[in-house]
């Protein structure tokens, strides 16, 4: 022991540091980590209901949409046409 002090370790200090730095561990883990940890877990829960609501939001699109054949589709009149062209509509 008498070789540890020489070189400026103090057993008592060592020990009250080890015991200082494990309380503020344990206080950072409780009021720090946990609760950022909660945030971080909800966030990715929201993130994977969101992508599964979307890949259902597909699947519906996808089965309700329909094709509409081109000789059901109505050909714009000539001046129906003109008018449109001429506010920018049909450049859009």
């Amino acid at each position: 022991m008498e070789g540890l002090a020489s070189l400026g370790f103090d057993i008592s200090r060592l020990i009250i540091q080890i015991v200082n730095f494990s309380i503020l561990f344990g206080l950072l883990y409780l009021f720090a980590y946990k609760p950022v940890m909660r945030m971080l877990d909800g966030r990715a829960q929201k993130i994977k209901e969101s992508m599964e609501q979307t890949e259902y939001i597909k699947e519906q699109a996808a089965l309700h949409s329909r094709v509409v054949p081109e000789d059901v589709v109505v050909p714009l009149s000539a001046e129906r046409a003109r008018r449109l062209d001429t506010i920018g509509y049909l450049n859009r």
